[in-house]
């Protein structure tokens, strides 16, 4: 059940996604009058018309998918009210704000006769935003965002669109030809600015952790890491500590940690952010990526060979780095590689509530 309503649901939002996109796209070629007259009419108002009923249907099978998805556990109001979301408030935010203007765009094709041409014309602008915040919304929140086909979508609809656009302000007859440059180079520098978020921000690992800082960290069940199933051997007593390495930690270290978990659907990651706390600590912090294998009933493990883990100084610097190696009896192990070639085991013990934070305990001794 889990798999099919997610599939349906990234179905439903990459067809409305992509009959926005031709919306616009049929849109702009309707103002740039590249039509015939021999043309049938349906071919030009009235299936952008149906474009725009298409469009909003998926987007209805999308939301509805991603409501009863029993993965998440997305509340009614999380679904209808922008920023009331666990997961990515601010980008499930903007395809919220888009579905409302989409239906707001539709019921003016009805409305023309009594708001007039000029009103519905102006607010045939908001088609634009519709699709802005459309792409933003897939590439923050979505699943795909990384996958090849899914760059393929967003890179050929936003070359189709700036370049209409573009064609466009260079041909409009309204305004002097120094306001459609300029109007067209703040166009070009949006659109600049856009690809570069993207290529900087959603297709970088790590984004899943940003993307869920406005609201707890997105974890809907922190019991994920208790499923876990154990992939490694057990802890191994410590041997007699060691000198202090380099970055003025020293090993056994025992502190107690607080931090955040992020954790993304089909992204198959956790993100641990830890802060550690006491005198053996110094301010020390540490980093994990957990790369989790799964399957549909839910039953989730760690891939040692995908999963990262660092200890770092307060000063930022890296003190040991290694891999997870699983769980054993509710507890993380990893292990860990100082500079000067000291093996490390880092045990850490973790509570954590729905919004995403944790507290704990972590202990490194010297192997």
């Amino acid at each position: 059940m889990s798999q099919l309503t997610w599939d349906v649901a990234r179905a439903g939002g990459f067809t409305a996604y992509l009959l926005v996109t031709l919306s616009v796209l049929l849109g702009l070629v309707l103002s740039l009058k590249w039509r015939n007259a021999a043309w049938p009419r349906f071919l030009t108002s009235d299936v952008h018309q149906h474009l725009a009923l298409l469009a909003l249907v998926f987007t209805a099978i999308h939301g509805f998918a991603v409501w009863i998805d029993p993965f998440q556990r997305f509340s009614l109001p999380e679904i209808l009210v922008p920023l009331q979301s666990h997961y990515r408030p601010l980008w499930i935010a903007l395809g919220i704000v888009a579905g409302y203007l989409m239906v707001a765009l539709y019921v003016s094709e009805y409305l023309r006769p009594r708001i007039g041409y000029s009103w519905w014309r102006r607010l045939h602008f908001l088609t634009f935003g519709v699709w802005l915040l459309s792409t933003a919304h897939g590439l923050g929140t979505g699943s795909d965002s990384k996958s090849w086909w899914a760059f393929v979508i967003y890179a050929s609809s936003f070359a189709g669109v700036g370049t209409l656009l573009a064609a466009r302000l260079l041909e409009s007859r309204s305004g002097s030809i120094g306001t459609r440059l300029a109007a067209g180079g703040a166009a070009a520098l949006i659109g600049l600015w856009g690809w570069n978020w993207a290529l900087t921000g959603p297709l970088q690992p790590g984004w899943n952790t940003y993307a869920n800082a406005a609201r707890g960290s997105g974890v809907r069940d922190p019991q994920v890491l208790a499923q876990l199933a154990a992939s490694a051997t057990s802890p191994s007593p410590g041997a007699s500590p060691i000198p202090a390495a380099s970055g003025g930690l020293s090993v056994p270290l025992a502190a107690d940690v607080q931090g955040t978990i992020g954790y993304g659907r089909n992204e198959s990651e956790i993100l641990l952010q830890l802060a550690l706390q006491g005198q053996a600590a110094a301010g020390a912090r540490a980093t994990m990526t957990l790369r989790v294998v799964g399957d549909d009933s839910g039953a989730t493990s760690i891939d040692p060979t995908r999963s990262t883990f660092a200890l770092l100084t307060a000063s930022g610097t890296t003190w040991c780095q290694g891999r997870p190696v699983g769980m054993v009896q509710g507890q993380l192990v990893s292990d860990c590689q100082t500079s000067d070639g000291t093996a490390v085991q880092v045990v850490i013990s973790l509570t954590g509530d729905q919004t995403g934070r944790v507290t704990g305990t972590l202990d490194a001794t010297a192997q």
